[in-house]
């Protein structure tokens, strides 16, 4: 709902990378060894934990 101000859960930056980026990353690496894509644009994904600034926590993608 729109103006729901409760918090919402949120996945850590192991789940992110673990489930969603890792597979991601092996579509993309496939598709760069049959000359679909250039390159894999996942390798310059990373998932910053915002409470201690180090890779592996909260959902904060940059590239």
């Amino acid at each position: 709902m729109l103006g729901d101000d409760r918090a919402k859960p949120t996945l850590t930056g192991y789940t992110i990378h673990v489930k969603y980026l890792s597979n991601l990353g092996t579509f993309f690496e496939w598709a760069e060894a049959n000359n679909l894509i250039a390159s894999n644009p996942t390798l310059k994904v990373r998932v910053k934990d915002s409470k201690s600034g180090l890779s592996g926590g909260a959902p904060m993608i940059t590239p």
